[in-house]
């Protein structure tokens, strides 16, 4: 005899629904996420995950504006070498502009006068970050400073060697000589102080865009939190309830068992 008991069926398919959910809390809670699958909430699985797209563009943009800023901070670095051995050597050319020097200090202080100009080919010759000439050439580097294709900064690179300088055939062998080379420098401390006046302002510009980057990565990460984490004291309750619901559930089942297999044997 087949007995359709539709009290145990709608408890059993309660018991199956309590189960689902305590197990869809157990989930939640071992994942801190409120979304783990399209199911829990599809178009919200979508912003969430164009949130993180996003966040991880900015997280690689304030990577690339650093990488900017330390070749920035090392371009200066030489140049402002190159800076302080032109002193030197002007120094030197207002020194000796003058006729109470014999030929031979000219030939000891010349000396001197050399090799600071060495110490520039040198710096400009091996200045480099990651085989990148700072000096070398004039050219422009691109950086992606955003997550956005078309948030790309410039970093204006100069050529600064003795050549550029026109200071290749210069001496302070005679005051006439001085006297000229005096200009001459005059004219490359100009140039070098342009130059690091513009990676100045370039730095400050970066040192802006890493910290707005950071701040917009800050307010989406807090922004995603909101959406997809979960409130870990009302999961927990609501697991605590659902496992109440499964255990109740599970004790009504057992009692229309029961009172059904009471009923087959008094039909017996």
């Amino acid at each position: 005899m087949l007995i359709n008991n539709a009290l145990v069926l709608g408890t059993f398919n309660r018991h199956n629904n309590n189960i689902q959910r305590r197990e869809k809390n157990v989930e939640t809670l071992s994942s801190g996420k409120r979304i783990n699958k399209a199911a829990d909430d599809a178009s919200g699985l979508s912003i969430c995950e164009s949130m993180k797209a996003q966040i991880r563009g900015l997280s690689q943009g304030q990577r690339n504006t650093q990488d900017g800023l330390s070749l920035l901070q090392y371009a200066e670095g030489q140049i402002q070498g190159v800076h302080e051995d032109l002193l030197k050597m002007r120094e030197m050319s207002i020194r000796f502009s003058n006729d109470t020097y014999s030929d031979s200090d000219r030939e000891i202080a010349e000396k001197e006068f050399e090799q600071l100009k060495k110490d520039i080919t040198y710096i400009s010759k091996t200045a480099e970050v990651n085989g990148i000439k700072v000096m070398e050439e004039d050219k422009k580097l691109q950086i992606h400073v955003r997550y956005e294709p078309y948030k790309v900064e410039e970093i204006g690179l100069r050529k600064i060697n003795l050549d550029s300088l026109d200071l290749s055939s210069e001496n302070i062998l005679s005051r006439e000589n001085s006297s000229k080379c005096l200009e001459k420098i005059d004219n490359a401390l100009e140039k070098v102080l342009d130059y690091r006046e513009s990676l100045g302002v370039t730095m400050n510009r970066f040192e802006c865009l890493l910290k707005d980057s950071s701040n917009a990565e800050n307010n989406t990460t807090a922004s995603l939190s909101r959406i997809e984490d979960i409130g870990t004291a009302m999961a927990s309750m609501n697991l605590f309830k659902n496992d109440v619901l499964v255990k109740y559930t599970n004790a009504m089942m057992a009692h229309a068992n029961q009172d059904t297999n009471n009923t087959i044997q008094l039909l017996k």
